[in-house]
């Protein structure tokens, strides 16, 4: 009853149920749960993993960065060209110009996406935050990696599959994460706007992923969290030792 996301994969794989392969994510009750102020000075330093949904063209950009040892915070930045912004307010139903006025979304000039702008910016981030790690779009790695070479930025970058294989263990971390209250969002509208839209689809197997073809609207922002929670569980853990109990060193 809590986890919608989770009713087509128990009927199917318990109920034995012919079921729709899509279904909503989280609870709104769930993601306000989870809202908190973040200490941004306090993040300066930390080690964090980041995911990035860059867009090819006019569409919303979204990066979020994820800090497990503070809380499980969230930073997300937003980015969308300005000379479509009046546009995308009337396309999406969403303030777009307010929120660029507010500083929730940066819209660098054009009617395309900077992507120059959005790596400058990812440069600024890499010298304010310890980043272990972005994850990107494997198809598109390239692009990107050649785009930060260009520049002189050296950022490390994962590539990301966008199917069942990388989603499925990264949306299940992010489940997870919310419903235990493990993360804290700072209330971002652009955020809690992509999270409320999404859609989550399921494969024979019970694995599922965010799909942006079924979606309501935007859910940029959120891929980019799953695909930063998503990467930390995958990064190697550092290995703890018990000092309390005898230890034999061999060389």
């Amino acid at each position: 009853q809590r986890i919608p996301a989770r009713e087509q994969a128990f009927r199917l794989l318990y109920l034995n149920q012919r079921v729709s392969t899509d279904s909503r994510f989280i609870n709104k009750a769930d993601w306000d749960a989870c809202a908190g102020d973040i200490d941004i000075e306090a993040l300066r330093g930390r080690p964090c993993y980041g995911g990035l949904d860059l867009s090819s063209t006019t569409d919303l950009t979204a990066l979020v960065l994820y800090f497990p040892e503070d809380g499980g915070a969230v930073l997300p930045f937003f980015w969308a060209p300005a000379d479509r912004l009046q546009e995308r307010e009337h396309t999406d139903k969403v303030p777009y110009p307010l929120w660029a006025r507010e500083g929730l979304l940066e819209a660098p000039a054009g009617r395309a996406i900077n992507r120059l702008a959005i790596i400058h910016r990812l440069a600024e981030l890499a010298s304010t935050f310890d980043i272990k790690g972005i994850a990107y779009d494997r198809w598109r790695l390239e692009d990107l990696k050649k785009l930060l070479s260009d520049e002189g930025i050296s950022i490390p970058v994962t590539p990301w599959g966008q199917g069942y294989q990388d989603m499925g263990p990264a949306v299940d971390c992010l489940e997870s994460a919310i419903l235990n209250q493990t993360i804290k969002h700072p209330k971002h509208p652009i955020l809690t706007w992509n999270v409320s839209n999404a859609v989550i689809e399921m494969d024979p197997a019970g694995s599922r992923k965010v799909t942006k073809e079924k979606s309501i609207e935007r859910v940029d922002g959120l891929v980019a969290l799953v695909m930063a929670v998503g990467l930390y569980a995958k990064a190697p853990k550092p290995v703890e030792y018990d000092y309390s109990i005898p230890l034999i060193i061999t060389i």
